[in-house]
């Protein structure tokens, strides 16, 4: 039962360092991009990183199911 929450510990420390890493991502997403960009390329690579976000998102989220199963 230990071994099952230190696995679960991890995945949850795991999951909470993606999501930051999306938040963060997704609220600098602006001011990562270069601005010598033309405003059409600008614009579209603030949306892949916004996208790139997103998927950090759901990450997280995969990784927080799996802690749950990791204890039952």
């Amino acid at each position: 039962m230990v071994e099952q929450l230190v696995h679960a510990a991890a995945l949850v420390v795991a999951a909470v360092l993606v999501g930051a890493v999306g938040y963060w991502g997704r609220s600098q997403a602006v001011t990562l991009v270069p601005a010598h960009l033309e405003v059409y390329d600008r614009e579209r690579r603030v949306r892949t990183l916004r996208r790139g976000a997103a998927s950090c998102y759901l990450a997280a989220a995969v990784l927080v199911g799996a802690a749950v199963l990791a204890v039952l």
